[in-house]
């Protein structure tokens, strides 16, 4: 009876020992499984990212799309369609900044490469007359040879700074924002953002701000002139439609009245054409009279209509005309 107890009690402590064995593993499994599904999931893209919630902010979303339109309308902007080619006042303009730097290089002392400064000058303002009709053209040219002067003055570490004379440089990004297209726009500014990049490796943080600052003013500058210019030549235009509109409309009742006064005559014409052929001449010559008129007046119209010039007048063809118009050489009608 002892015996039995004893095994019976081993037989229950081996099961206890098993089970426990047992909860061990699969605790153990669970923990591995619960794991590498955790480090699968950190490393799934966007699964654990904090981005995902700003990304479907309705904020987000509308700031996303405001900026694309912004991006869409600057790119397919059109040129400033009264651009005009040089006058005598940018040949003045240029004369002026020659002379300004030329007495600047002869009388400033410390001038760094006076002669290259000189030279980079001149020729932005021998591009001014230009800056209109080729923005972009003319602002990469001055870019483009100003440019080196910047590189080998940071490479060399020189102060160089230029002529006060080339503040006319301004007008660059101003033709920028006043006449070039979106396209040119951008290219201009990758222009300006490079010389920027230069010239920030040898002067101060606030220095390169303040010069960002200046361009993109400039900018702004020649921006609100040009969309200045555009809503007023619309508003004149607008005015100019409703003056067309309401002389077309008097002249319209002018014109019904003729027809109406050769309806009636007409009339009177072929009510009196056999009692009366006096009356019928002269309804004839009042139906010709007011014809002539309406058809002054319909031309009259036409001109009134038409955006640009008055429309071109011209005799019309009549009976004495038939000879001709048969001629093959003549236009047929």
């Amino acid at each position: 009876m002892g015996v039995s107890v004893v095994g019976v009690s081993e037989g229950a402590a081996g099961s206890s020992v098993e089970r426990f064995m047992i909860s061990i593993v699969v605790t153990h499994r669970a923990r591995h499984i619960g794991s590498s599904d955790t480090s699968r999931s950190a490393h799934r893209p966007g699964a654990l990212s904090s981005f995902r919630p700003i990304r479907r902010s309705p904020i987000f979303s509308r700031l996303t799309g405001m900026l694309a339109r912004t991006i869409r309308s600057i790119w397919s902007e059109p040129s400033a369609p009264d651009a005009r080619g040089p006058g005598v006042r940018d040949a003045v303009l240029v004369a002026l900044v020659t002379v300004i730097a030329l007495i600047e290089t002869v009388l400033r002392d410390g001038l760094v490469w006076p002669i290259p400064s000189l030279l980079a000058t001149l020729v932005s303002a021998f591009l001014l007359p230009w800056r209109r009709v080729h923005p972009l053209m003319t602002t990469a040219a001055a870019v483009g040879f100003s440019s080196p002067l910047h590189v080998i003055a940071v490479i060399q570490g020189v102060d160089w700074e230029g002529l006060g004379t080339a503040v006319v440089f301004l007008l660059w990004p101003y033709s920028l924002g006043r006449w070039a297209s979106g396209r040119e726009a951008v290219g201009g500014a990758g222009a300006f953002a490079m010389i920027i990049v230069i010239t920030a490796f040898d002067q101060p943080i606030g220095d390169t701000i303040g010069g960002v600052v200046v361009v993109s003013l400039a900018v702004a500058i020649g921006a609100g002139v040009r969309y200045r210019a555009i809503s007023g030549r619309q508003q004149v235009d607008s005015i100019r439609s409703r003056e067309r509109a309401e002389l077309a409309r008097e002249l319209h009742d002018s014109v019904a009245h003729h027809v109406s006064t050769i309806a009636v005559q007409a009339h009177v014409g072929r009510t009196f054409v056999q009692t009366d052929p006096a009356a019928t001449a002269e309804a004839l010559a009042v139906i010709s009279d007011q014809a002539s008129q309406c058809l002054e007046e319909m031309r009259v119209i036409v001109s009134a209509l038409r955006e640009g010039d008055a429309a071109e007048l011209a005799p019309q063809y009549g009976i004495r005309d038939i000879e001709a118009l048969a001629d093959t050489n003549m236009p047929g009608p």
